[in-house]
Order: C-alpha cells, then sequence, then structure tokens
C-alpha cells in the first residue's frame, strides 16, 4: 500500500508532494514516532494505519481520515489451538463509531453507507 501511494501519486495542483507513512501495534516505537514529525511544507503527509494502531494513538494535525472498511480481529483457530489477528471487512456498526469518533476531521468511510 505505501508503495503503490508513492508510485502513483503525482504532484498536487498546490505543488505538494506525497509521503506515505505506515503505522502499525507492532512497529518498533523509533518507526512509530515518524507518524509524529510535521512533514515539509510542500510535502502532504498520508498516514497509514491498521484499526489497532488507530485505536490507541491521536496524531495532531490530521485531516482527512480514510476508512478502509477492513480490521484486524483476533479469533481463535482451532486447527492450530492458537489465537491470530485475522483481516476481515468492518461492520456496519462499527464503521458507523468510527465516524462517531473522528469529529475533528473529514472522514471517508464507504463502508458505513446503505
Amino acid at each position: 500500500m505505501i508503495r503503490l501511494l508513492h508510485d502513483s501519486a503525482p504532484r498536487s495542483r498546490a505543488g505538494l508532494s506525497l509521503t506515505a507513512i505506515p503505522i502499525y501495534a507492532a512497529m518498533p516505537h523509533d518507526r512509530q514516532m515518524a507518524v509524529f514529525e510535521r512533514a515539509a511544507a510542500d510535502v502532504r503527509k498520508v498516514i497509514v494505519a491498521t484499526n489497532i494502531a488507530e485505536t490507541s494513538i491521536t496524531i495532531p494535525g490530521i485531516v482527512y481520515v480514510v476508512d478502509a472498511c477492513f480490521v484486524k480481529v483476533k479469533m481463535y483457530r482451532g486447527d492450530t489451538g492458537m489465537d491470530a489477528l485475522v483481516t476481515v471487512p468492518v461492520s456496519r456498526s462499527a464503521a458507523m463509531q468510527v465516524g462517531d469518533q473522528c469529529c475533528s476531521c473529514f472522514l471517508f468511510n464507504p463502508c458505513s453507507h446503505s
């Protein structure tokens, strides 16, 4: 996803370039801190986050949030006898809850619509 964003994002009409920064729970702390660094004046910063990362941090200056309509949930796997994080489509109610929590930015949430 990060590579796709970098490769396909031309400069905007305003002359801004795009930089995509990932964040997820298992990422080393020093790499997670990159999302908090201020972007250069000619750069639009895009943060790609899992739902696990989204629920535990607040990043100042966020203007837009795009919901990918998928979440990672803990599920028991009988074949291994262990729990695993599995990516599944988000439920409509969970998608609508994301909208309720994002009150200080513009939320594009295609999965909460009928």
